[in-house]
């Protein structure tokens, strides 16, 4: 295992001068990534943890039942936010309020849920915390996601004037009349 992580650290020696220093521009939403994502990260692992106690009676002794499956939510949304501000703060913010909207559907989704279908005192807490983690999820993996067309001119003369950046999404079909 330590050989490995020694070639894997001299190979990331050997790279990095060859990559170009991120301009403070890049830099800075790749900051706020990673801390937005250690946030998102730790809800999710509160919402596994509750899970796991909840259904398979797992239950965190201490700080190393925290590694492994446990705390990969942690590591994943620090990575996933830093990169995706980096490369771009606009999906980085569609991301923070799709997991914001997501994070608050599933709260009382899950608070629902855990009411009605819960048998014991503490379901309905627990189905909001568990719904919390899911939502928070689905919803920064939406936002980070959805499309956005970067032509101002294809988005109608309102959101043209706003820079390109609509201040809404709508949502139409159509219905065939015979």
């Amino acid at each position: 295992m330590s050989s490995r992580l020694s070639v894997l650290t001299l190979a990331t020696l050997a790279v990095a001068p060859m990559a170009p220093a991120p301009a403070h521009a890049q830099a800075v939403p790749a900051v706020i990534g990673a801390g937005v994502g250690l946030l998102g990260g730790g809800v999710a692992t509160i919402s596994l943890v509750v899970g796991r106690a909840r259904w398979e009676s797992e239950y965190i002794g201490g700080v190393e039942d925290l590694m492994g499956l446990n705390g990969a939510p942690v590591v994943i949304g620090i990575a996933t936010g830093a990169a995706i501000g980096f490369w771009d703060g606009d999906r980085l913010r569609r991301s923070v309020l799709g997991g914001v909207g997501g994070m608050a559907l599933g709260i009382g989704t899950g608070w629902v849920a855990g009411t009605i279908f819960g048998d014991r005192r503490a379901d309905n807490w627990a189905g909001a915390v568990i719904g919390a983690g899911m939502g928070l999820a689905a919803g920064a993996l939406v936002g980070a996601l959805w499309p956005l067309d970067e032509d101002p001119a294809s988005l109608g003369e309102p959101a043209a004037a706003l820079g390109g950046r609509p201040r809404g999404i709508r949502v139409g079909f159509q219905v065939p009349v015979r």
